[in-house]
Protein backbone atom coordinates (compact mmCIF):
# COMPACT_ATOMS: atom_id res chain seq x y z
CA UNK A 1 0.00 0.00 0.00
CA UNK A 2 1.32 3.43 -1.02
CA UNK A 3 1.87 6.54 0.74
CA UNK A 4 -0.69 7.76 -2.55
CA UNK A 5 -3.24 5.16 -1.93
CA UNK A 6 -3.38 5.78 2.33
CA UNK A 7 -3.66 9.76 1.30
CA UNK A 8 -6.60 9.09 -1.01
CA UNK A 9 -8.27 7.08 1.20
CA UNK A 10 -8.23 9.96 4.29
CA UNK A 11 -9.66 12.24 1.42
CA UNK A 12 -12.43 9.30 0.32
CA UNK A 13 -13.31 8.95 4.24
CA UNK A 14 -13.66 12.58 4.95
CA UNK A 15 -16.00 12.90 1.83
CA UNK A 16 -17.82 9.84 2.60
CA UNK A 17 -20.38 11.88 5.03
CA UNK A 18 -22.45 9.82 8.16
CA UNK A 19 -21.23 8.81 11.05
CA UNK A 20 -21.60 5.27 11.03
CA UNK A 21 -18.35 4.71 12.40
CA UNK A 22 -19.80 5.57 15.83
CA UNK A 23 -19.87 1.55 16.78
CA UNK A 24 -16.93 0.37 16.05
CA UNK A 25 -14.69 -0.90 18.23
CA UNK A 26 -11.04 -0.03 16.93
CA UNK A 27 -9.90 2.81 15.16
CA UNK A 28 -9.55 0.71 11.86
CA UNK A 29 -12.56 -0.44 12.37
CA UNK A 30 -14.22 3.26 12.19
CA UNK A 31 -12.62 3.90 9.52
CA UNK A 32 -13.70 1.63 7.35
CA UNK A 33 -16.92 1.80 8.08
CA UNK A 34 -16.58 5.90 7.35
CA UNK A 35 -15.46 4.87 4.14
CA UNK A 36 -17.65 2.01 3.39
CA UNK A 37 -20.74 4.26 3.50
CA UNK A 38 -19.91 5.40 0.49
CA UNK A 39 -20.32 2.08 -1.03
CA UNK A 40 -22.40 1.76 -4.19
CA UNK A 41 -24.06 -1.51 -4.22
CA UNK A 42 -25.26 -0.96 -8.00
CA UNK A 43 -21.72 -0.99 -9.63
CA UNK A 44 -19.35 -2.17 -7.60
CA UNK A 45 -17.56 1.29 -6.47
CA UNK A 46 -16.71 2.87 -3.30
CA UNK A 47 -17.39 6.64 -3.73
CA UNK A 48 -18.03 8.58 -7.09
CA UNK A 49 -14.68 8.84 -8.47
CA UNK A 50 -13.40 6.13 -10.61
CA UNK A 51 -9.48 6.58 -9.81
CA UNK A 52 -10.67 7.31 -5.96
CA UNK A 53 -12.65 4.12 -6.14
CA UNK A 54 -9.75 2.09 -6.84
CA UNK A 55 -8.14 3.92 -4.56
CA UNK A 56 -10.25 2.79 -2.22
CA UNK A 57 -10.32 -1.06 -3.06
CA UNK A 58 -6.91 -0.80 -2.51
CA UNK A 59 -7.43 0.49 1.38
CA UNK A 60 -9.93 -2.15 1.59
CA UNK A 61 -7.29 -4.73 1.28
CA UNK A 62 -4.77 -3.17 3.04
CA UNK A 63 -7.01 -3.25 6.00
CA UNK A 64 -8.05 -6.68 5.21
CA UNK A 65 -4.53 -7.78 5.29
CA UNK A 66 -3.29 -5.94 8.67
CA UNK A 67 -6.43 -7.10 10.40
CA UNK A 68 -7.40 -10.28 9.33
CA UNK A 69 -10.69 -8.92 9.05
CA UNK A 70 -12.72 -9.89 5.91
CA UNK A 71 -15.81 -8.17 6.60
CA UNK A 72 -15.76 -5.89 3.67
CA UNK A 73 -14.04 -8.28 0.77
CA UNK A 74 -17.41 -8.37 -0.82
CA UNK A 75 -16.30 -5.24 -1.94
CA UNK A 76 -12.96 -6.13 -3.85
CA UNK A 77 -14.90 -9.21 -5.17
CA UNK A 78 -17.96 -6.64 -6.42
CA UNK A 79 -15.64 -4.26 -8.11
CA UNK A 80 -13.91 -6.45 -10.10
CA UNK A 81 -16.82 -8.28 -10.87
CA UNK A 82 -19.16 -5.16 -12.08
CA UNK A 83 -16.45 -4.20 -13.78
CA UNK A 84 -13.81 -6.24 -16.02
CA UNK A 85 -15.56 -5.57 -18.81
CA UNK A 86 -13.75 -2.87 -19.32
CA UNK A 87 -10.55 -3.72 -18.28
CA UNK A 88 -10.15 -1.10 -15.83
CA UNK A 89 -8.20 1.06 -18.45
CA UNK A 90 -8.98 5.08 -19.60
CA UNK A 91 -8.15 7.69 -21.17
CA UNK A 92 -6.06 8.39 -17.87
CA UNK A 93 -2.41 6.25 -17.17
CA UNK A 94 -2.72 6.94 -13.62
CA UNK A 95 -6.24 5.70 -13.13
CA UNK A 96 -5.49 2.19 -14.95
CA UNK A 97 -2.18 2.22 -12.43
CA UNK A 98 -4.33 2.41 -9.49
CA UNK A 99 -7.01 -0.54 -10.62
CA UNK A 100 -3.78 -2.65 -11.79
CA UNK A 101 -2.08 -2.21 -8.73
CA UNK A 102 -4.87 -3.20 -6.74
CA UNK A 103 -5.97 -6.29 -8.23
CA UNK A 104 -1.84 -7.76 -8.12
CA UNK A 105 -2.65 -6.98 -4.42
CA UNK A 106 -5.88 -8.95 -5.15
CA UNK A 107 -3.89 -11.75 -6.61
CA UNK A 108 -1.46 -11.75 -3.67
CA UNK A 109 -4.10 -11.95 -1.56
CA UNK A 110 -6.11 -15.16 -3.20
CA UNK A 111 -4.65 -16.35 -5.74
CA UNK A 112 -6.81 -16.42 -8.29
CA UNK A 113 -5.92 -16.03 -11.31
CA UNK A 114 -8.06 -13.63 -12.91
CA UNK A 115 -6.51 -10.78 -10.69
CA UNK A 116 -3.51 -11.20 -11.95
CA UNK A 117 -4.60 -11.74 -15.73
CA UNK A 118 -6.02 -8.39 -15.13
CA UNK A 119 -3.19 -6.81 -13.70
CA UNK A 120 -1.30 -7.90 -16.61
CA UNK A 121 -3.69 -6.70 -18.66
CA UNK A 122 -3.55 -3.36 -17.19
CA UNK A 123 0.53 -3.00 -17.39
CA UNK A 124 0.28 -4.04 -20.61
CA UNK A 125 -2.00 -1.07 -21.59
CA UNK A 126 -0.15 1.90 -19.96
CA UNK A 127 3.25 0.86 -21.64
CA UNK A 128 2.15 1.38 -25.38
CA UNK A 129 1.86 4.91 -24.41
CA UNK A 130 5.53 4.06 -23.25
CA UNK A 131 8.05 6.25 -25.16
CA UNK A 132 11.65 7.72 -24.91
CA UNK A 133 10.13 11.34 -24.70
CA UNK A 134 11.91 13.52 -21.48
CA UNK A 135 14.03 10.61 -21.68
CA UNK A 136 11.78 7.62 -21.20
CA UNK A 137 8.40 6.91 -19.20
CA UNK A 138 4.54 6.76 -19.59
CA UNK A 139 2.38 9.79 -20.67
CA UNK A 140 -0.33 10.89 -18.44
CA UNK A 141 -3.11 10.24 -20.97
CA UNK A 142 -3.49 9.26 -24.24
CA UNK A 143 -3.49 12.64 -25.39
CA UNK A 144 0.39 12.52 -24.92
CA UNK A 145 0.44 15.94 -23.71
CA UNK A 146 2.83 15.75 -20.81
CA UNK A 147 4.33 13.53 -18.44
CA UNK A 148 4.32 13.42 -14.65
CA UNK A 149 5.14 11.35 -11.61
CA UNK A 150 2.18 9.80 -10.07
CA UNK A 151 1.86 7.37 -13.61
CA UNK A 152 5.27 6.62 -13.85
CA UNK A 153 5.41 5.59 -10.04
CA UNK A 154 2.36 3.64 -10.52
CA UNK A 155 3.66 1.54 -13.08
CA UNK A 156 6.99 1.00 -11.80
CA UNK A 157 4.81 -0.72 -8.85
CA UNK A 158 2.50 -2.70 -11.20
CA UNK A 159 5.40 -4.02 -13.22
CA UNK A 160 8.23 -4.65 -10.59
CA UNK A 161 4.91 -6.46 -8.24
CA UNK A 162 4.26 -8.72 -11.26
CA UNK A 163 7.94 -9.68 -11.98
CA UNK A 164 7.91 -10.75 -8.48
CA UNK A 165 4.40 -12.12 -8.49
CA UNK A 166 5.84 -14.19 -11.79
CA UNK A 167 7.84 -17.15 -11.34
CA UNK A 168 10.74 -16.72 -13.78
CA UNK A 169 9.53 -13.66 -14.99
CA UNK A 170 11.60 -12.20 -18.00
CA UNK A 171 8.86 -10.08 -19.60
CA UNK A 172 8.08 -7.44 -17.02
CA UNK A 173 11.82 -7.13 -16.17
CA UNK A 174 13.53 -6.63 -19.44
CA UNK A 175 14.88 -2.93 -20.05
CA UNK A 176 12.88 -2.61 -23.70
CA UNK A 177 9.78 -3.82 -22.30
CA UNK A 178 7.05 -3.33 -19.61
CA UNK A 179 8.48 -3.80 -16.31
CA UNK A 180 11.59 -3.06 -13.69
CA UNK A 181 14.98 -2.91 -15.41
CA UNK A 182 17.46 -0.29 -16.81
CA UNK A 183 15.19 1.75 -18.81
CA UNK A 184 12.62 2.16 -15.42
CA UNK A 185 15.91 2.80 -13.46
CA UNK A 186 16.24 5.67 -15.67
CA UNK A 187 12.91 7.28 -15.59
CA UNK A 188 13.46 7.07 -11.27
CA UNK A 189 16.30 9.35 -12.14
CA UNK A 190 14.63 11.87 -14.33
CA UNK A 191 11.74 12.06 -11.71
CA UNK A 192 14.44 13.61 -9.31
CA UNK A 193 15.67 16.48 -11.34
CA UNK A 194 13.44 19.63 -12.66
CA UNK A 195 11.99 19.73 -16.12
CA UNK A 196 9.24 18.11 -18.08
CA UNK A 197 8.87 15.57 -15.36
CA UNK A 198 8.88 16.47 -12.01
CA UNK A 199 7.69 14.62 -8.77
CA UNK A 200 4.03 16.01 -8.06
CA UNK A 201 4.10 18.27 -11.11
CA UNK A 202 2.58 18.98 -14.51
CA UNK A 203 4.17 19.92 -17.04
CA UNK A 204 3.29 21.22 -20.38
CA UNK A 205 5.78 19.65 -23.28
CA UNK A 206 6.85 22.03 -25.95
Amino acid sequence: MTALAVAGAIALSNLAGGSVASAASTPQQADMAELMYSYNSSNGLIGNSWWQSAVAVRTVEAYQQATGDTEYGYAITNAFNDNESGNFENAYMDDTGWWGNAWLTAYQMTGQSQYLQMAETDANYIHQYWDSTCGGGVWWNTSQTYKNAIPNELFLELTAGLHNAISGDTTYLRPEGPGHGREHHRVRLVLREPGPIDRGQRHELQ
